[in-house]
């Protein structure tokens, strides 16, 4: 083993005309703390209550931290304490903690001191904040990176033992290995891995030391089955003649003694993840939760005391609970990336953890299709979709490119007022698409030119096209597309999916592509959902269009963001009872909400419990049929009644419900 290359800094400082600048090394955003920063010192990272990943320390009687930058006051526990006005806020002598939410995520520890804390002028009018020292005071400044792409690569061989080494070490990326890790902004993104000669690991990039053991045969297909699992609990993957979980306390056992080797690894890892987002209530955030109102009782432990248990600790008792208790309150998974038993693919194994994606292989013999959407039994629900790294999918899956992480990061964030969208029609549906499309949220160009100078200009500033005539790469321009603003491509025609594919491999994050044209409503459904910020993975599914496309680059991108506010929510509505419509909630995971995120409803349905991302939630009240379906008469509210879906440009009406009631009686 040999090192390659550099391992990046997360984060830095820097010296301002005397104030302080905090920067993001890996995404380069950063800002200015007017403070002395001329006297700074490295200061250690540990000493802050939430996780940084570097710090300094200086002397200054003020600081003030620039318009725009919303900060929150914490307690020396944590405890939230709001934040501030243009009325001064004295502070009594003590530590706290400003928690910036800033380009980069900062805290300032103020520690044992007095300070008068307050906006120069009203925030929403662009005033500071300011806080003033009653003498020179010693505070602390710590940074953390978004760490949203890798800080280091790892090369490897075709030997299955150098892709044990390296999946050991991804886990390098999660910033502690508490309950906490369940935080999406806790797991940084895992080092990258390329293809070589011979196994290579950059000095400096340290594995985690968990007392976690994965054994598994000597076998690439196995390493990939057990990666998502090892990232996670930061484990050692070794070789073992069949696959074994090894713990530092001594415990022992068989992975998956009677499953197959993915479905025991997808369980243990939505085992983990719920589990650890229940211990974690009363860490660095304390929110009501659903999931354990309904769970915390009912299991062999109290969460909480296993906070800063060891993972072994954990792990023994996360292991007495079982499946079935626990499958209400696991998040519908995302995605399952299937790889190919080939080292190739290796390189997508570090994006589709950082996902936290199931991962399985490809087995020649089976359907692949049919097994990755019954998980191989599992007791939890099949992920979302399965996104394959090689070949053209089955109809409603995805297929996976390599720049498909770089393209979502790097493609500008729009959100619903700046976005554009542009259909490409042929003659004969431009007048069926404009009167379709004439209702949507936000305006629609419908362009029927095929001349390539006119595709080209009618296209260079959108955020989502729609091809509804096939987009011959030579006759109207598309080769000669700029890719740049581009977060979404829909393409029909025949040749469809190889346009999708080279349209990612340049630069789009996310395609999708149709055999045939789809039914003008189905168009009209799909444009809805993206322009309300649905992922691609939901739009296909909100719009009902799994029989007539396949997805190409990053399934869970979202082209068009709803800013500030969670994304939409798919609400199923039961036949009413005794006392009336029941409603269940969830939101869907996407690239900017993670597996392990919470969430709670904020409209139309407002309820005080957060819940797991990617969870359904029962709502606790009921509702008569036209209160039902004045509430649920929300533009991002995707319905369905007792499981069949309204379409998303239809609008919900007391007799839809009523209909749906009668013909469930019949």
């Amino acid at each position: 083993m040999t090192p390659s290359g550099d391992v990046l800094d997360l984060v830095s400082f820097a010296n301002d005309n005397g104030d302080l600048r905090v920067r993001d090394a890996l995404t380069g955003r950063a800002f200015t703390l007017s403070l002395d920063a001329t006297g700074r010192e490295p200061a250690p990272p540990d000493g802050f209550l939430f996780p940084v990943d570097a710090a300094v320390g200086t002397t200054t009687d003020t600081i003030e931290v620039p318009a725009g930058v919303t900060a929150y006051l914490r307690a020396a526990d944590g405890e939230h304490m709001g934040e501030f006005s243009a009325t001064p806020r004295d502070l009594p002598e003590g530590t706290y903690y400003l928690e910036l939410a800033a380009p980069v995520k900062t805290y300032i520890r103020l520690s044992r001191t007095a300070a008068t804390v307050a906006y120069t002028q009203p925030r929403s009018e662009g005033g500071a904040l300011r806080v003033s020292f009653p003498e020179p005071a010693y505070v602390e400044v710590g940074a953390r990176s978004a760490h949203d792409r890798s800080r280091a690569t790892i090369t490897v061989s075709d030997d299955p033992r150098a892709l044990m080494a390296a999946v050991s070490h991804l886990g390098s990326s999660i910033r502690e290995f508490s309950p906490e890790r369940s935080w999406p902004t806790l797991r940084g993104y895992p080092p990258a891995i390329e293809v070589g000669d011979e196994l290579a690991i950059p000095d400096g990039l340290t594995p985690p030391d968990t007392g976690v053991t994965l054994g598994v045969p000597d076998s690439i297909a196995d390493v990939y089955r057990v990666a998502p699992l090892a990232y996670y609990l930061g484990a050692t993957v070794e070789p073992a003649s069949e696959p074994t979980l090894s713990l530092s306390n001594g415990y022992s056992a068989p992975l998956a003694p009677d499953e197959p080797l993915e479905s025991a690894v997808d369980r243990l890892l939505a085992t983990c993840v719920v589990l650890d987002s229940l211990a974690r209530t009363d860490g660095y955030y304390s929110l009501p939760r659903h999931e354990y109102d309904e769970l915390a009782g009912r299991l062999p432990f109290y969460p909480p005391n296993l906070y800063d248990s060891p993972i072994p600790e954990q792990l023994m008792e996360y292991l007495e609970v079982t499946p079935d208790l626990l499958a209400p309150a696991v998040p519908q998974w995302p995605v399952t990336a299937v790889l190919r038993d080939d080292i190739a693919d290796a390189e997508l194994l570090p994006h589709a953890l950082h996902g936290l994606w199931r991962v399985h292989v490809d087995d020649p013999q089976t359907d692949g299709r049919a097994r990755s959407r019954t998980e191989n039994g599992t007791a939890f629900e099949p992920s979302a979709i399965t996104a394959h790294a090689h070949g053209v999918p089955p109809t409603g899956d995805a297929r996976l490119v390599p720049s498909f992480r770089d393209a979502a990061r790097e493609t500008p964030y729009v959100t619903r007022e700046d976005a554009t969208t542009v259909v490409f029609a042929a003659p004969d549906r431009a007048p069926a698409l404009l009167d379709a499309l004439s209702d949507l949220p936000e305006p629609v160009s419908v362009c029927v030119s095929d001349d390539p100078a006119t595709v080209r200009k009618a296209a260079a500033n959108a955020t989502v096209a729609y091809w509804d005539r096939p987009p011959l790469r030579h006759g109207n321009g598309f080769g000669a597309l700029d890719t740049t603003p581009l977060g979404l491509a829909v393409i029909t025609g025949e040749h469809a999916f190889d346009a999708a594919v080279d349209l990612t491999e340049r630069g789009v994050p996310a395609a999708m592509s149709a055999a045939a044209r789809l039914p003008v409503s189905r168009v009209a459904d799909l444009l809805y959902c993206v322009q309300v910020g649905c992922s691609v993975e939901t739009t296909v599914r909100y719009a009902g269009i799994e029989d007539a496309v396949r997805v190409v680059g990053h399934p869970t991108y979202v082209p068009v963001r709803t800013d500030g506010i969670v994304g939409p929510a798919r609400v199923d509505v039961t036949p009413p009872g005794s006392s009336g419509h029941a409603f269940t909630t969830r939101f869907a995971v996407t690239v900017d909400d993670p597996v392990g995120g919470v969430v709670r409803f904020a409209e139309p349905l407002p309820r005080d419990a957060y819940h797991l991302i990617g969870a359904s939630a029962p709502q606790p009240e009921t509702h008569d049929t036209a209160e039902a379906a004045e509430l649920l008469d929300h533009p991002t509210t995707f319905v369905r009644i007792d499981g069949t879906p309204v379409p998303p440009t239809e609008s919900l009406t007391p007799e839809m419900l009523r209909r749906a009631t009668h013909e469930r009686a019949d």
